[in-house]
């Protein structure tokens, strides 16, 4: 499933991080992943997923990057690899 979505994840991080880059560095921050989440149709249904469970995942995701500390990667902001296992926890 994920193989046969993953051109649209891609396309959905592409812009979004194009869209909220800094300098170079195409990165999404914190706001600009919940507004995304948030225009994804009826996904938050403040029932079975809600706006706290999102920040959840994005810390829970940023805390494994705490262990190798990269100059590329900042320190609040959300690189493809982050983007992908978030999609993927929230999908869970």
């Amino acid at each position: 499933m994920l193989k046969e979505n993953y051109q649209y994840i891609r396309d959905a991080y592409k812009y979004t991080a194009g869209m909220d880059c800094i300098g170079n560095l195409m990165s999404i921050g914190n706001n600009s992943f919940l507004s995304l989440m948030q225009s994804c149709g009826d996904f938050i249904d403040n029932k079975t997923m809600k706006i706290s469970y999102i920040d959840l995942c994005r810390v829970a995701v940023k805390a494994n990057d705490s262990k190798a500390r990269l100059k590329l990667i900042p320190v609040d902001r959300i690189v493809r690899h982050n983007f992908l296992e978030a999609i993927l926890r929230l999908a869970d």
